[in-house]
Protein backbone atom coordinates (compact mmCIF):
# COMPACT_ATOMS: atom_id res chain seq x y z
CA UNK A 1 0.00 0.00 0.00
CA UNK A 2 1.55 3.50 -0.95
CA UNK A 3 0.24 6.80 0.99
CA UNK A 4 -1.85 8.85 -1.17
CA UNK A 5 -2.75 12.13 -0.86
CA UNK A 6 -6.21 12.02 -0.77
CA UNK A 7 -7.66 13.08 2.96
CA UNK A 8 -9.54 10.37 4.94
CA UNK A 9 -13.06 11.44 5.05
CA UNK A 10 -13.34 10.61 8.72
CA UNK A 11 -10.51 12.00 10.35
CA UNK A 12 -8.60 13.74 7.50
CA UNK A 13 -5.13 11.45 7.87
CA UNK A 14 -3.98 10.34 4.11
CA UNK A 15 -5.10 7.53 2.50
CA UNK A 16 -2.91 4.69 1.65
CA UNK A 17 -3.85 3.10 -2.02
CA UNK A 18 -4.11 -0.79 -3.13
CA UNK A 19 -5.16 -2.71 -5.86
CA UNK A 20 -7.94 -5.09 -4.71
CA UNK A 21 -7.82 -7.05 -7.98
CA UNK A 22 -8.88 -4.68 -11.21
CA UNK A 23 -10.57 -2.39 -8.07
CA UNK A 24 -8.47 0.64 -6.14
CA UNK A 25 -9.37 0.38 -2.77
CA UNK A 26 -8.26 3.17 0.03
CA UNK A 27 -7.82 2.60 3.55
CA UNK A 28 -6.74 4.94 6.92
CA UNK A 29 -4.35 3.80 8.99
CA UNK A 30 -5.87 5.84 11.61
CA UNK A 31 -9.70 5.20 11.83
CA UNK A 32 -9.69 1.86 9.91
CA UNK A 33 -12.13 2.88 7.02
CA UNK A 34 -12.02 2.22 3.68
CA UNK A 35 -12.88 4.24 0.72
CA UNK A 36 -14.52 2.43 -2.43
CA UNK A 37 -15.19 3.74 -6.03
CA UNK A 38 -18.52 2.51 -7.48
CA UNK A 39 -17.33 -0.44 -9.22
CA UNK A 40 -15.65 -1.54 -5.94
CA UNK A 41 -18.36 -0.88 -3.71
CA UNK A 42 -20.44 -3.18 -6.13
CA UNK A 43 -18.07 -6.24 -6.63
CA UNK A 44 -17.89 -6.40 -2.44
CA UNK A 45 -21.46 -6.24 -2.63
CA UNK A 46 -22.19 -8.57 -5.35
CA UNK A 47 -19.60 -10.92 -3.55
CA UNK A 48 -16.87 -10.62 -5.42
CA UNK A 49 -14.86 -8.20 -3.36
CA UNK A 50 -12.79 -11.26 -1.25
CA UNK A 51 -9.47 -9.36 -2.06
CA UNK A 52 -11.47 -5.56 -0.71
CA UNK A 53 -13.09 -7.07 1.80
CA UNK A 54 -9.49 -8.30 2.94
CA UNK A 55 -7.59 -4.86 2.55
CA UNK A 56 -11.08 -3.76 4.47
CA UNK A 57 -10.63 -5.88 7.17
CA UNK A 58 -6.62 -5.29 7.62
CA UNK A 59 -7.66 -1.52 7.80
CA UNK A 60 -9.79 -2.19 10.80
CA UNK A 61 -7.31 -4.63 12.27
CA UNK A 62 -4.62 -2.03 11.89
CA UNK A 63 -6.25 0.86 13.41
CA UNK A 64 -5.32 2.49 16.76
CA UNK A 65 -8.04 2.20 19.34
CA UNK A 66 -9.11 5.72 19.45
CA UNK A 67 -11.87 5.89 16.99
CA UNK A 68 -13.34 9.39 15.44
CA UNK A 69 -16.70 10.43 16.12
CA UNK A 70 -19.05 8.91 13.63
CA UNK A 71 -21.62 11.61 13.93
CA UNK A 72 -19.44 14.32 12.37
CA UNK A 73 -20.16 14.65 8.86
CA UNK A 74 -17.41 12.99 6.22
CA UNK A 75 -16.56 14.48 3.32
CA UNK A 76 -15.14 12.86 0.21
CA UNK A 77 -11.64 12.46 -0.73
CA UNK A 78 -11.70 13.66 -4.34
CA UNK A 79 -13.52 16.95 -4.17
CA UNK A 80 -14.11 17.59 -0.22
CA UNK A 81 -18.10 17.74 -0.46
CA UNK A 82 -19.93 16.26 2.54
CA UNK A 83 -21.06 12.79 1.72
CA UNK A 84 -24.67 11.57 2.06
CA UNK A 85 -25.70 8.94 5.13
CA UNK A 86 -27.77 6.08 3.71
CA UNK A 87 -28.57 3.17 5.47
CA UNK A 88 -27.93 -0.10 3.94
CA UNK A 89 -29.39 -2.95 6.32
CA UNK A 90 -28.59 -1.35 9.77
CA UNK A 91 -25.38 0.16 8.56
CA UNK A 92 -25.03 3.96 8.24
CA UNK A 93 -23.09 4.37 5.08
CA UNK A 94 -21.86 7.86 3.35
CA UNK A 95 -22.03 7.82 -0.14
CA UNK A 96 -21.70 10.20 -2.99
CA UNK A 97 -21.06 10.35 -6.83
CA UNK A 98 -17.42 9.28 -6.64
CA UNK A 99 -17.95 6.61 -4.10
CA UNK A 100 -18.80 5.15 -0.38
CA UNK A 101 -16.81 5.33 2.99
CA UNK A 102 -16.75 2.09 5.00
CA UNK A 103 -16.02 3.00 8.39
CA UNK A 104 -14.08 0.50 10.50
CA UNK A 105 -16.07 -2.81 10.15
CA UNK A 106 -18.48 -1.57 7.99
CA UNK A 107 -17.30 -2.99 4.55
CA UNK A 108 -17.54 -6.16 6.30
CA UNK A 109 -21.05 -6.00 7.90
CA UNK A 110 -22.35 -5.16 4.23
CA UNK A 111 -20.99 -7.83 2.45
CA UNK A 112 -22.33 -10.40 5.14
CA UNK A 113 -25.64 -8.57 5.45
CA UNK A 114 -25.32 -9.17 0.99
CA UNK A 115 -24.65 -13.22 1.75
CA UNK A 116 -27.24 -13.66 4.08
CA UNK A 117 -29.78 -12.53 1.54
CA UNK A 118 -28.61 -15.14 -1.00
CA UNK A 119 -28.93 -17.36 1.25
CA UNK A 120 -32.33 -16.30 2.24
CA UNK A 121 -32.79 -16.36 -1.59
CA UNK A 122 -31.80 -19.61 -2.24
CA UNK A 123 -34.32 -20.39 0.66
CA UNK A 124 -36.92 -18.94 -1.08
CA UNK A 125 -36.27 -21.11 -4.04
CA UNK A 126 -37.47 -23.56 -2.35
CA UNK A 127 -40.82 -22.78 -2.59
CA UNK A 128 -41.75 -24.03 -5.83
CA UNK A 129 -40.27 -27.68 -4.86
CA UNK A 130 -42.96 -27.06 -2.06
CA UNK A 131 -45.69 -26.08 -4.22
CA UNK A 132 -44.97 -29.28 -5.91
CA UNK A 133 -45.35 -31.03 -2.84
CA UNK A 134 -49.03 -29.48 -1.93
CA UNK A 135 -49.97 -30.81 -5.47
CA UNK A 136 -49.82 -34.82 -4.33
CA UNK A 137 -52.72 -34.12 -1.73
CA UNK A 138 -50.96 -36.38 0.80
CA UNK A 139 -51.55 -33.83 4.21
CA UNK A 140 -48.02 -34.71 5.46
CA UNK A 141 -46.11 -33.43 2.41
CA UNK A 142 -48.64 -31.07 2.40
CA UNK A 143 -47.81 -29.49 5.85
CA UNK A 144 -43.84 -30.02 5.15
CA UNK A 145 -44.32 -27.73 2.51
CA UNK A 146 -46.42 -24.87 3.49
CA UNK A 147 -43.68 -25.11 6.86
CA UNK A 148 -40.93 -25.02 3.71
CA UNK A 149 -42.68 -22.40 2.02
CA UNK A 150 -43.68 -19.76 4.86
CA UNK A 151 -40.38 -20.16 6.32
CA UNK A 152 -38.39 -19.20 3.00
CA UNK A 153 -40.96 -16.84 2.41
CA UNK A 154 -40.46 -14.64 5.37
CA UNK A 155 -36.66 -15.11 4.73
CA UNK A 156 -36.92 -13.29 1.28
CA UNK A 157 -39.10 -10.65 1.98
CA UNK A 158 -36.69 -9.60 4.73
CA UNK A 159 -33.50 -9.06 2.49
CA UNK A 160 -35.22 -8.08 -0.49
CA UNK A 161 -34.89 -4.64 1.88
CA UNK A 162 -31.21 -5.03 2.14
CA UNK A 163 -30.26 -6.07 -1.70
CA UNK A 164 -32.48 -2.89 -2.64
CA UNK A 165 -30.61 -0.87 -0.22
CA UNK A 166 -27.40 -2.10 -1.70
CA UNK A 167 -27.91 -1.51 -5.10
CA UNK A 168 -29.36 1.93 -4.45
CA UNK A 169 -25.89 3.01 -2.87
CA UNK A 170 -24.05 1.54 -6.58
CA UNK A 171 -26.12 3.39 -8.78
Amino acid sequence: MAETQLACPRCKANLFGAKAGANDVYGCGACGGVWLDAGASQAMAEGRGAAILDLSDRADANKPTARPSLEATAYCPLDGLPLTRRDVAGVELDCCDHGTWFDAGEARRVAEGYRAWQARRHAAAAVQPAAAMVADNDPATTATAVEVGVGALEVGVGMLDVFVSILSIID
